[in-house]
């Protein structure tokens, strides 16, 4: 069943002067906004039903429009399974739970592009899949030998191999607080192994992002979990722009177990891109603020590649990861929802969307 929502229009933006924590030594240009200042217009979303059968899911993606992705839970058989999502036939199977060679303890996904890149933070290795060459290769495709990574006590939020064979990482330490008195002093990204300073604090629980790479400008975009943010670098690791908005949110920490007071604070919960945008799904501390079970709401919000809001949508839901297509008005969004309970995908059309 399909369902009539609105979608928001761009109004304004101030831009303010701010520093950033890096080791080029260069400043971010700060972007602030508020959604309160868009207009809306009309947007539909219905549910996938192949997508409810997956009762091991932890998050959905599509990729092409035509496979659907379903990164499973360690109770699951397997951690990764591909799928055609027209057929409902399954494409491919891999990723054991185990210690054995190609078998991971607790994997997490991030799609960027035709790229999967599956990550063990717990036995700190990686593989990173071409779904092109799934497609294509089917039975005959294998996967490549997994990658180790971490050193120097060094655990980072996410990984991302580069062309070059360098391997970027998202940095745990990235975390300053006057409040917390934590002055880390450190930068959101590096490439490959690095020193880092004696008696860092730990921030990896509070640092918590996500990021997507455009190769054809050579730029990385990082957004918050917890916070307002986004942030874009080129290659060089160099800041260029940040992002606050679209809404205010309040976050509070436990000081000794450095970790959040009362719910984890959800801000952007998906991201994607292409060579002319970048997507989010955001939700604005939703939780946190609720004293009362509250209506479920995420936004979707379209940037261009240098961090300005050039559409929004507001829906009735809780939705997580999300999948662009073929049509700049049509997307693929995993359900947000409470933990042992079932994902399930909606097909987004934002009527209002052109390229």
């Amino acid at each position: 069943m399909k369902r009539v929502v609105y979608c928001a229009v761009l109004a304004l933006s101030v831009i303010l002067p701010t520093s950033c924590n890096n080791e080029t030594g260069n400043r971010f240009e700060t972007v602030q906004y508020d959604i309160d200042d868009f207009k809306l217009t009309e947007a539909t979303f219905e549910e996938v039903e192949f997508s409810k059968e997956f009762i091991h899911a932890k998050t959905l993606y599509v990729y092409s429009d035509s496979v659907l992705i379903v990164s499973n839970k360690a109770s699951a058989d397997y951690f990764l399974e591909l799928y055609n999502l027209n057929t409902e036939e399954c494409i491919a199977q891999f990723i054991r739970k185990g210690n054995g060679p190609k078998e991971m303890l607790n994997a997490q996904m991030s799609l960027y592009g035709n790229i999967l890149v599956v990550d063990d933070i717990v036995k700190m290795n990686f593989v990173s899949i071409d779904l092109d060459r799934v497609i294509n290769e089917r039975d005959s495709f294998e996967l490549d030998e997994f990658r180790s990574y971490g050193a120097d006590g060094a655990n980072p939020v996410a990984v991302y191999p580069m062309d070059s064979d360098k391997l970027l990482f998202m940095n745990q330490y990235c975390f300053d607080s006057k409040e917390l008195k934590i002055f880390n002093n450190e930068p959101r990204f590096y490439y490959n192994e690095r020193e880092f300073r004696i008696r860092l604090v730990d921030t990896f629980n509070v640092s918590q992002g996500k990021m997507q790479i455009n190769k054809k400008d050579s730029l990385i975009v990082y957004a918050s979990n917890t916070r307002p943010e986004m942030e874009l670098y080129d290659f060089g690791l160099n800041p260029l722009r940040k992002v606050v908005g679209p809404t205010e949110m309040h976050v509070s920490y436990r000081r000794k177990s450095l970790a959040f007071n009362n719910h984890v604070p959800e801000a952007y919960m998906g991201l994607a891109a292409d060579d002319g945008h970048i997507y989010a799904t955001y939700v604005g501390n939703q939780r946190d603020n609720a004293l009362e079970e509250s209506k479920p709401y995420t936004y979707i919000l379209r940037y261009d590649w240098d961090c300005r809001l050039t559409d929004a949508v507001l829906l009735p839901l809780r939705l997580d990861r999300i999948s662009p297509t073929s049509r700049p008005d049509v997307f693929y969004v995993c359900s947000g929802i409470a933990r042992d309970t079932e994902r399930i995908l909606y097909k987004v059309t934002c009527t209002g969307w052109t390229k």
